[in-house]
């Protein structure tokens, strides 16, 4: 049981309250922040646990062959994914790995599908292709361009979101399949590909 006395208990629900209502996430982080009644009631404010270190990769992860052909794979992330490897979506595609490390750093990869899938109008072409900036809502912040990653060769674009936010992916293929692996992060956050590299750098395939 906690026990806390009226002056306590008074302001405790005020500081739960300025929480429960403010937009700024690292204010909600500051005011949920050292002590142990406050920590005790995070739970209650349904608010999201960050690792301390994001390159403290201590979480193995691993997502399985579909069965259809395509690849699994081993990683490490430094807090626990939300995944769902065994949905498709109606275009074939899987979202194998899907993870917020910090308020301003999100880290996902998706399996596209095999190159060459046709839905509807659309084929599924080679990394080097698809990459190519479609027009949209959102702004190209450079040309794209080829990159070495741990995992091999991939191309690389930035998308500049309405909201400010920043979605760096990189598209890739591996034995015909095609995947996109992207980090959305704020503008300041300049570690975001750091991140990315550091994790991929843990990655291994898992053949079917």
């Amino acid at each position: 049981m906690l026990v806390v006395g009226p002056t306590v208990l008074t302001r405790l629900v005020v500081v739960l309250e300025a929480a429960r209502s403010t937009t700024d996430p690292e204010l909600r982080r500051s005011l949920l922040r050292a002590p142990l009644h406050l920590r005790f009631y995070r739970v209650r404010l349904r608010l999201p646990w960050y690792p301390t270190d994001p390159y403290e990769l201590g979480v193995p992860v691993e997502v399985l062959p579909f069965g259809d052909g395509r690849p699994g794979e081993r990683l490490r992330l430094p807090c626990r994914p939300v995944r769902r490897q065994e949905v498709l979506g109606p275009d074939g595609s899987r979202t194998d790995v899907e993870v917020q490390v910090a308020p301003d750093l999100w880290f996902a990869v998706v399996c596209l599908g095999r190159v060459g899938w046709v839905h509807g109008d659309n084929v599924l072409t080679a990394a080097p292709v698809r990459v190519v900036p479609r027009p949209g809502p959102v702004t190209w912040e450079q040309p794209v361009r080829e990159v070495m990653t741990p995992i091999g060769p991939a191309w690389r674009r930035t998308a500049v979101l309405p909201t400010g936010s920043r979605i760096t992916d990189i598209h890739l293929d591996h034995d015909g399949w095609a995947y996109v692996i992207g980090v959305r992060h704020a503008p300041l956050r300049l570690d975001a590909e750091q991140f990315r590299d550091t994790v991929l750098a843990s990655w291994t395939w898992i053949e079917p």
